[in-house]
């Protein structure tokens, strides 16, 4: 006859056992949890801001409209237009620089500082993609603010 009380005892240390390596289990899970979340939390979101999606309108080319007789009724001109992100990721939390950045595209396609700025709070506040200052640049403008993008974090122009 086996011996009822080695198998009892076999038992309750195979229980013991698994129930110490789910406890190891769960708590190493739950220490990189707050590992993840509370220590090194605001530099994961930092970095999520920093990787997010932004769409951009790609238009296609339309080409010349002819009449029957190949003439051209309608034709492409090329248009640029300004673009300032506010969410870009240096301009996001610096204040001053984003103050600095539209201090100097202002004056150049005729438009305040300030009014500039109360459309980025505005585009802030709503959360809206980014912003188009000005529409059809032409020649000059377009090649002033090209000379600058090294200097201008956020602005682009398209």
């Amino acid at each position: 006859m086996p011996d009822r009380r080695f198998s009892v005892d076999a038992m309750q240390f195979r229980f013991r056992l698994m129930a110490g390596l789910v406890l190891l289990v769960f708590g190493t899970l739950f220490g990189r949890l707050i590992d993840l979340q509370v220590v090194h939390g605001d530099a994961y979101r930092e970095k999520a801001e920093d990787n997010r999606i932004r769409d951009e309108v790609l238009r296609a080319h339309r080409g010349q409209l002819l009449d029957r007789y190949g003439r051209v009724l309608a034709d492409n001109a090329p248009s640029f237009h300004l673009i300032l992100d506010p969410q870009h990721r240096s301009l996001r939390k610096d204040r001053d620089r984003l103050v600095r950045v539209v201090e100097e595209i202002a004056p150049l396609i005729g438009r305040s500082a300030q009014e500039i700025l109360e459309t980025v709070d505005e585009t802030r506040r709503t959360g809206r993609p980014p912003l188009t200052l000005a529409r059809a640049l032409d020649f000059r403008t377009r090649s002033l603010l090209e000379e600058r993008m090294e200097t201008l974090p956020g602005v682009e122009v398209r």
